[in-house]
């Protein structure tokens, strides 16, 4: 496969996301983080409903602002329809409108934290926005961890 990290980002302006999902904390001196990840995706995934048009769904990994520099939070999610509810269970977010460099992974999944490295590298995070968020498109194969992934950067205004 070819590295994604010789791909160009390209800027978009995208809407509103109101996303709902789980969110975990994990510590970055355990060393247990790239494990654990897949872990909560895989209790996830069964939540994540299908499009009512057909085709596979789509999610997002969201990496939150802490208070904690030794700590990683992670937000598995979907985003909710329009008129649709949140189920009791899930945490809700919304990720205000904004300007991001969406940067392409053409890798397998296990390698989005180069991409991920890649795109945050001597950049602060925008204020009031997630820290990146993961997009896995319809084309995402979870079964395989190849296909439809992005690493999306929110801009500073």
């Amino acid at each position: 496969m070819t590295s994604s990290l010789s791909l160009e980002p390209r800027s978009e302006q995208r809407p509103a996301l109101h996303l709902v999902g789980t969110i975990c904390d994990y510590a970055f001196a355990d060393g247990d983080m790239l494990r654990a990840l897949p872990l909560q995706w895989a209790a996830f995934g069964p939540v994540i409903p299908s499009p009512p048009e057909g085709g596979e769904p789509i999610s997002f990994g969201v990496a939150l602002p802490t208070e904690d520099p030794g700590c990683f939070r992670y937000m598995t999610a979907y985003a909710l329809a329009p008129g649709d509810t949140a189920p009791a269970r899930l945490s809700q977010l919304t990720v205000p409108a904004g300007r991001y460099l969406v940067f392409p992974h053409a890798g397998h999944v296990s390698t989005l934290n180069k991409t991920v490295s890649a795109a945050c590298a001597g950049r602060r995070p925008a204020k009031g926005f997630p820290s990146f968020l993961e997009y896995y498109g319809s084309g995402f194969d979870p079964a395989t961890g190849y296909g439809d992934i992005e690493v999306w950067l929110p801009l500073a205004d």
